[in-house]
């Protein structure tokens, strides 16, 4: 009964809504639940991208992870989505997991891109306080810090030997594949999300819904029922966000935009150059592959500053 008027609710924002021609429309999928029919509804029902959370070409380490699927289920599901009409193909992948080396790692990698994808996704594995990885102290048998900064850039350097661009800290894609949507986020452009705990950034301003699936289907409005999250948009989030993609940090727009004195931190950059952690080019700052593993304390000391 839930499921049926959550649907109601989204059919009918569906069709107040104006999609723009040709607008990427992505599907996230675990391998292990996708058949050939539901791919083919999604692509038929207008889904033009697939997210498929591969995460590793190790079946053990997939066990390892609690994941439901193994490596022939992400094969698989990629051939399934190919089959179903989808021409832009993104897998996730996850980093410095546990006894993972950069060997393993690169295996993985080549072994998941040689099914003919358009985008890699490749997160460092972080494990968070009270989960099961935290409770059984797996980060103990994980990559220490130099290892995963090993692991990190020979995962880039073989993704950008096969095609693929480097675009965001976490991201790469053949050319013409890079994500409209995500790329939105980083570029501090308005995005509206629905459902129980969406987030939506509109006019410099951010909300989302409350983590309540019945409170969200039995609003009379739920627009009322929305949770201010306060004023977005500041020089210190666009800095952030912005050094997360290749094209940088535009000096001449914090400049106009938000009145930065960039004299200030000129010199900083220069540093940061000659260390090979970041590249200055037509006025934009953008972070290397060794400066986007240490984005972190590049920010601080930009902002520090200031």
């Amino acid at each position: 009964m839930l499921k049926e008027k959550l649907l109601i609710i989204l059919e009918e924002i569906y069709s107040r809504a104006k999609v723009l021609p040709n607008a990427e429309i992505t599907f996230e999928a675990n391998p292990a639940t996708l058949n050939q029919q539901t791919l083919s509804t999604l692509y038929n029902g207008g889904f033009n991208r697939i997210s498929i959370g591969i995460q590793d070409s190790d079946n053990s380490m997939l066990k390892t992870m609690g994941r439901l699927h193994n490596f022939t289920d992400g094969i698989k599901a990629v051939e399934m989505s190919k089959n179903a009409g989808f021409g832009n193909i993104s897998c996730d992948i996850i980093l410095a997991t546990p006894n993972q080396t950069v060997e393993k790692a690169v295996k993985s990698v080549e072994h998941i891109i040689s099914q003919d994808i358009q985008h890699i996704s490749a997160y460092l594995l972080n494990i968070e306080k009270g989960t099961e990885f935290y409770t059984k102290n797996v980060g103990e048998i994980c990559p220490d810090e130099d290892e995963t900064a090993n692991i990190y850039l020979n995962v880039c350097k073989t993704l950008s030997n096969s095609g693929f661009n480097h675009y965001e800290i976490s991201n790469f894609a053949k050319s013409g594949f890079n994500s409209i949507h995500n790329t939105a986020y980083w570029k501090l452009k308005d995005y509206l999300g629905i459902g129980p705990t969406a987030y939506s950034f509109v006019d410099k301003k951010r909300f989302s819904f409350e983590n309540d699936i019945n409170k969200f289907i039995h609003s009379k409005n739920v627009w009322e029922d929305i949770v201010n999250d306060g004023i977005g948009g500041d020089f210190e989030e666009y800095l952030m966000l912005s050094l997360r993609l290749d094209m940088g940090f535009d000096i001449a727009y914090a400049q106009r935009v938000y009145g930065i004195e960039t004299d200030k931190i000129l010199p900083l950059i220069k540093k940061f150059e000659q260390a090979r952690l970041l590249n200055v080019n037509n006025n934009k700052i953008g972070l290397t592959d060794k400066g986007f593993l240490l984005s972190n304390s590049i920010i601080t000391d930009i902002l520090n500053k200031l």
